[in-house]
């Protein structure tokens, strides 16, 4: 009786709380269901640098063009099904995924769990919770190509 008592006096509070369990248990759901566990820009950057991880930005090519995470190999969403989609020699190694702001890759990853990928993980955010924590993007015009093999001025 008093816990209805203390809702009735304190609504904002109680939303709050309400709010602050349901993105618990979103939290917990999401990563069961999509077989992905989700990572903050700081745990993505500990676990590059810790583990051979691969990371995949799944956006447009346009969209990669305009800034990416550095070392992102870029593989749009569609491409991601394909039974010969690249990735099979990183079927045992950390796979990291991100898309605009962590949906689509969560979709994704799904689908890489189930072609027999063991460890997924996805951005929580995505690129905009990238950006929000003012960390680094290469561009597209940032990368200059190696010279080809047979180029006089190369190495």
């Amino acid at each position: 009786m008093q816990l209805l008592e203390f809702i009735g006096n304190h609504l904002f509070l109680s939303a709050l709380l309400l709010s602050l369990v349901l993105l618990l248990v979103w939290d917990v759901a999401y990563s069961t269901v999509s077989g992905a566990t989700l990572l903050s820009p700081a745990e993505l950057t500990v676990l590059l640098n810790r583990q051979q991880a691969t990371l995949l930005d799944v956006r447009s090519s346009r969209d990669y063009d305009a800034g990416h995470i550095l070392s992102a190999r870029n593989m749009p969403a569609g491409t991601l099904a394909e039974p010969d989609n690249g990735l099979d020699d990183c079927k045992t190694r950390a796979l990291i995924l991100y898309c605009n702001n962590g949906g689509i890759s969560g979709r994704q990853g799904r689908i890489l769990r189930g072609q027999g990928f063991q460890q997924i993980y996805v951005l929580r955010g995505g690129m905009q919770e990238w950006r929000h924590a003012n960390l680094p993007l290469a561009r597209a015009k940032d990368k200059k190509a190696p010279p080809a093999l047979n180029d006089p001025t190369g190495p």
